[in-house]
């Protein structure tokens, strides 16, 4: 079961390795995200939901093998809760994989290193319209979190998403936009300044020195 899975980025990798007897779930709040999810897949047997994870999960305990969550924790409210609820629907030996991006460690290459830091942190402290809540730093919390609930935990990991190409089909020019996006709705940042600052990632790129990168972190724990 992929908790929030989105529009299926997981579950695309995880549908080949289900049983025929088998089950692959896939929750999100998000109705366009789960339609584009159901023409993903198409024909594929998979079970969608909308569903609101701030709540009690609609399913029986121990009714899962296993369980995947990336980049949600951090939107909800009582993330303790969640965690538990994740242990109460996995089976005995049931193992749950859970990752997130730590936003506070976005990186790019500029000249500009004080607006470039301020433009980092309005983004990664910014609480978008489809979360409830935020945390830029989630990422670095998930293990004590994980470690604090009845999983025992397995497996901590870390890895960078980098990108050395400015376009719309990498993570770093997603980021760059949204980067962008965040600033304009405040009164932070003047035209000027987010202009020069986009003129020169765009220049960067054109001269091979693009860079971005972001840390994630991997938690593998298991119900006993």
């Amino acid at each position: 079961m992929d908790l929030g899975c989105g529009r299926g980025a997981t579950l695309v990798h995880l549908a080949d390795k289900i049983s025929s007897e088998g089950r692959l779930v896939g929750l999100d709040r998000d109705k366009p995200s789960l339609d584009e999810c159901r023409d993903l897949f198409g024909s594929t047997v998979i079970e969608l939901e909308q569903f609101d994870l701030n709540r009690q999960l609609p399913f029986a305990s121990d009714e899962f093998t296993k369980v995947v969550c990336h980049n949600v924790v951090e939107c909800l409210h009582d993330k303790s809760a969640f965690i538990e609820e994740c242990y109460r629907v996995l089976a005995p030996n049931g193992v749950i994989v859970l990752s997130h991006s730590d936003f506070d460690t976005i990186v790019f290459n500029s000249s500009h290193k004080d607006l470039t830091r301020k433009l980092v942190h309005t983004f990664a402290d910014a609480t978008q319209p489809w979360m409830g809540t935020s945390d830029a730093m989630m990422g670095r919390k998930l293990a004590a979190l994980v470690g604090g609930s009845s999983f025992k935990i397995m497996k901590v990991e870390g890895y960078s998403v980098i990108s050395t190409e400015l376009a719309a089909t990498t993570s770093g020019g997603a980021f760059m936009n949204d980067i962008l996006a965040t600033a304009k709705k405040g009164n932070q940042f003047s035209a000027q300044e987010l202009s020069e600052w986009e003129a020169e990632q765009q220049a960067l790129n054109r001269e091979g020195e693009f860079f971005y990168a972001t840390t994630n972190f991997i938690v593998v724990a298991a119900k006993e």
